[in-house]
């Protein structure tokens, strides 16, 4: 991984002068690239935060782009078996990802192996598959052949 840049001492006590005048983040990044002091925004934004004393904003992946977001199964549902249940439905690829104890994918898997979801890719809870299945699944349309099941 790529080393990153740290702030130059000019930079740091520019961003702790503009702070003590109550300019902007925007209004900083502006006068310190005129000055030739050009500073990454997310390096800027966490110097800001940390001469104000503030903290994080707590729900950050609600301001981040859905294509952007992580999916990965571990951070939504950490200690937890996983499947991922493959194939095509009208020759158009279906994915299904559930995670849960062994006993909830088993019984999730009763459904998925008959019906395959309304949305072509689906992360979700064994638990939550149960609770409503057919919100998920769609009863009307089938598995062009049998899924394939990775664990």
């Amino acid at each position: 991984m790529p080393k990153r840049k740290t702030i130059t001492k000019r930079q740091r006590k520019a961003i702790r002068t503009y702070v003590k005048h109550g300019l902007s983040a925007n209004k900083i990044q502006k006068k310190l690239s005129k000055q030739g002091l050009g500073i990454r925004r997310k390096t800027l934004l966490s110097e800001v935060r940390k001469l104000k004393r503030q903290k994080p904003k707590a729900d950050r992946q609600k301001y981040t782009p859905h294509k952007y977001r992580i999916r990965k199964l571990k951070r939504r549902f950490p200690m937890m078996e996983q499947i991922a249940v493959y194939s095509t439905v009208h020759g158009r690829p279906r994915r299904v990802q559930i995670a849960g104890t062994r006993k909830q994918l088993y019984s999730a898997m009763q459904y998925v192996y008959k019906y395959p979801p309304k949305k072509r890719f689906l992360t979700i809870g064994a638990v939550e598959l149960l609770k409503d299945p057919w919100r998920y699944l769609d009863q009307k349309e089938s598995w062009d052949r049998h899924p394939d099941v990775k664990s």
